[in-house]
Parts: structure tokens; sequence; C-alpha cells
């Protein structure tokens, strides 16, 4: 870190663009090999030498965000029952020959697709694929083992609750989405857990897992053409069939007026704050303007302005930052910090005072230099295992980002002006709209907090 701040300051010193320190930080993604198969499923390899393990990733293109009203989970539950249960096999046998041949397995979904993955020895991605072979295309959705899913799932909920934190995001997304897809977990709750069956499950495999809706990508020290051959061999039969629409809701609506929600938490922890509204999609055209602008704004770790006010100048937390959160249908911006309970509203009323100047007064050229610097390094930093290429490049392919998404990264977030940046606030930050969360003991906070906002409590415990 004292290398890197040292060399900002040399470049800032000698007047140098912005630019010029994102091409010292290159971000791109290997040279791949893209391939579809006759019935449509695409297979992307990327060769890495001395990348070891290797990584067998299947997106599925549909998520939470279809799963039915009253049914939520499904969708997680569908990605899950991949790894308990084939026509040959149960969770027991399944996990037992992955550990026995070293291969590491997950499987879950989120809003926006499901992810199958297994992790292991280059060497052995042929037996890698065979695997995956079965357990995706083999699935019986045996109920004795989604029993023992659901189970695991709803022992997560419960761990959830134990969580300030995980209360606070779970009650911000719930009030800011209300019946939104978005407002409802991946999760579900234990009600809609209750009430998926096998059926449901399978007739969600049978809806939306079809070749012409995944995309497979196989990353490490591989030969291309052998796991094209591989993939043809084990996958080539998958059955292609038209895909039904997963998604179909309205945008989400902007919160009228300032609505605070309480957590009812006893005394003594910290309270948990989340602050937000209704953000972006990840293919809106503004993209790097709204990365940009929250980074500046709140970008974690970084001596954003919430960071200058709340931690350095007021003393109420360490650790406040903001972000942007996307999904295909829209998405989310939130500030999350923790402080002490006593601290809490004027934390509240810091961050809305900071909105108000931001929105006011547009960021100097030195502040953007200095974002784009650290926001182009940490990008470079994040696509450097075999794992993380192999989301960047499903993500590309699940919001329909074109191919230099990352290689334009950094020259697209240079052409951005200050003006720019602050339209995007007036756009996007508006403190008169917005949802706060803050966890902690209602008859403390509920005073202060009604001088800022309609006040409603929920139990949180």
């Amino acid at each position: 870190m004292h290398r890197r701040s040292l060399r900002t300051a040399l470049l800032l010193a000698l007047g140098l663009s912005a630019i010029t320190w994102a091409q010292s930080t290159p971000v791109h993604l290997p040279l791949q090999q893209r391939n579809d198969l006759l019935n449509g499923l695409k297979v992307v390899v990327v060769e890495r030498e001395k990348e070891a393990p290797a990584t067998v990733l299947l997106v599925t293109f549909v998520g939470a965000g279809a799963d039915e009203s009253g049914k939520n989970g499904t969708a997680l539950l569908t990605a899950r029952m991949l790894l308990a249960s084939t026509t040959q096999r149960k969770s027991p046998q399944i996990a037992e020959d992955l550990a026995e041949a070293g291969f590491h397995s997950s499987s879950y979904a989120d809003y926006d697709a499901s992810w199958f993955r297994l992790t292991g020895p280059a060497k052995d991605v042929g037996a890698m694929l065979e695997q995956l072979g079965d357990l995706v295309l083999n699935s019986d959705f045996d109920p004795a083992e989604l029993a023992k899913v659901k189970a695991t799932a709803k022992q997560e909920l419960v761990d959830i609750h134990k969580s300030a934190a995980a209360l606070a995001d779970f009650y911000f997304h719930e009030k800011l989405f209300e019946i939104h897809p978005y407002g409802y977990p991946p999760q579900g709750s234990p009600h809609t857990l209750d009430a998926i069956t096998p059926k449901d499950c399978q007739t969600f495999y049978k809806r939306y897992y079809h070749p012409n809706n995944a995309i497979l990508v196989v990353t490490g020290p591989v030969n291309s053409e052998d796991v094209l051959n591989r993939a043809r061999v084990v996958l080539g039969g998958w059955r292609n069939v038209p895909v039904a629409a997963g998604y179909g809701s309205r945008p989400a609506k902007q919160p009228i007026g300032i609505q605070i929600r309480i957590v009812d938490r006893p005394a003594g922890e910290p309270s948990e704050i989340r602050l937000g509204r209704i953000g972006a999609a990840r293919g809106a055209r503004d993209h790097f303007t709204l990365e940009l602008m929250n980074f500046v704004f709140g970008g974690e770790g970084t001596p954003s302005r919430l960071v200058e006010r709340l931690q350095k100048q007021d003393g109420l937390t360490k650790n406040v930052a903001s972000a942007f959160e996307y999904h295909l249908l829209g998405g989310d911006w939130v500030v999350h910090l923790s402080t002490e309970t006593a601290k809490a509203p004027q934390a509240v009323s810091d961050i809305l005072d900071e909105i108000k100047k931001f929105r006011a007064t547009a960021p100097t050229e030195t502040q953007l230099t200095q974002a784009v610097s650290t926001m182009t390094a940490r990008m470079a930093a994040q696509l450097q295992t075999n794992d993380q290429i192999s989301d960047a490049i499903a993500q590309l392919e699940i919001y329909s980002l074109s191919l230099d998404a990352y290689s334009a990264y950094a020259p697209h977030l240079s052409r951005i002006t200050p003006e720019q940046i602050q339209q995007s606030a007036r756009e996007y930050l508006d403190p008169d709209s917005l949802v706060v969360i803050v966890t902690g003991p209602s008859e403390q906070l509920r005073p202060a907090l009604e001088k800022i906002g309609r006040v409603e409590v929920f139990p949180g415990t």
C-alpha cells in the first residue's frame, strides 16, 4: 500500500492523467476459445499455464428472480438438488465420490442465474466434466434429499436472524423492493420453503435448465480442443428446447419520502445502518459513471466523502461505505455502516447532509484521477484466479455485456467528467427519497429518528 500511495502521489505531482495510471494497471480477461455446441450450449475455454486447480463452471441464465410468488427459494433449492440426488446416487455417495477425486463443488442461485461449479486438478478436467454431466442431467429431485436441502436452507435463515448485519440487509431489500422479486431473498423464507415440493423443483428445472439457456466455462492449464471434445461427448445430448421467459416484473418504484424501519434488537451491540434507494440494471448505459460517482462518494476503504465526514470528522464509525448492486431488472444503491446506538441518528443525518452536498458540488479532477487509479487496480486484482475469470466471463453472457467490458474499463472511467458525476448524483442520490434501516433498541432510537422521517418498528430477534 505504501508503494501504491507513493506512486499515485508522484503521478499527481507530475500532472499525469488518470488514463496514464490505468495503462500501467491493465484490466483484461485472458484469451478465450469460444464455441457453441449443436444444442446451443455456449462453451468457453481459457487456457492458463501454471494456474491450478482448474475450474469447471456451468451457469444457467435463470435465478431467484423467476421464483413463483409464495414459493421463493425454488431456484436455490433446484440448484442445490443437483449436488444431492441423481437416478443412481444420493448426497452421501455424491459427496464421497467428489471428495475421493479431489473435487470441490458448489451450486447456488442468485437473482439472475444458477451456478454449478467444480474445481480440481487440471489433469482430471475430463472426470470433472463427466461428474458435471451426471449431476446436472440426471437429477431426480428425490423427496428425502430435498428435505435435507430444505433443512440446511432453513438453518441458514435462522443464522441470519442471529446477525444484526444480515438482518439489516434482509429488511433493507424487503422494504425497498416490497413485492418486486428482489424484495425476497434467494433463500426464500421458512414458509415459502415449506411450500416447495419436489415437483416444483422439477418443473423449474424442466422449464429453464436447457443448453440453449446456459454457458460452460472451463479455466486453467487445460487444452481447448480436448475440453471441447469432452464437452460434446458429455453434454452434446442435452436436449435443446424453447425456454420460457423467466422475468416479467415491472421496474421497482423509488421510495416516497424518508422511510425508516427500526429492527428492534437488544441494547449493547452496535447498530447496523442501511440507507439507500433503487439503483440501475447492470446493463445501464451510464454504468461506468455510476461506479465512479459512487466510489468518490462512498467507495470502500478509500478517502471518500462518507469516510471523511462520518469517520474522520465526526468519529461515528470505522467502516462506512456505499455501493451499487446490479441485476437484470434493476438494483439498488446502499450505504452500510455500524456504529454505537447512541450515534446512529447522527450518522443518518450526516449521510443525508453529504448527499445534499454531493449533489450541489462536483468532484475535482484530482479526486476523479485518484478514484480511477484505485478502481482500475482493484478491478485488475479481481481477475486473477480461475474462479474469478470464469465468473467474469459468465457475467458477460448473463447481462449481455460487450466482450471488451473489462479491457475498456479504464478508458471508460477516464473519459468521465466531474459534471457527469454531479448529474448522476442528482439523478440517483435523492436525500428526500430513501429507505433507512437501523438495528437496535427501538425505545432509544425512535425519538431522534422520528425527526428525520416516518418510523416503523419490526422485531429483530
